[in-house]
């Protein structure tokens, strides 16, 4: 595998055990829309994955949801 693929491995096993620590837990809850809800576990998950990618790819441009 090349080292960029074992990072990427890496940060989505990093943000998905965040994921699972915060998992049935008290949350503040959102919505985006009639049925979408989003929670600050989300929120973490998503910026630990965007500071990882931007530090080892500081010039790559990334869009999210």
């Amino acid at each position: 595998m090349s080292p960029e693929l074992n990072d990427l491995i890496q940060w989505a096993r990093e943000a998905g055990s965040l994921l699972r620590q915060r998992f049935g837990g008290d949350h503040s809850i959102r919505f985006k829309g009639s049925t979408d809800i989003v929670t600050e576990a989300d929120h973490q998950s998503e910026a630990l994955l965007m500071e990882r990618i931007l530090s080892r790819f500081p010039d790559h441009t990334i869009i999210t949801e």
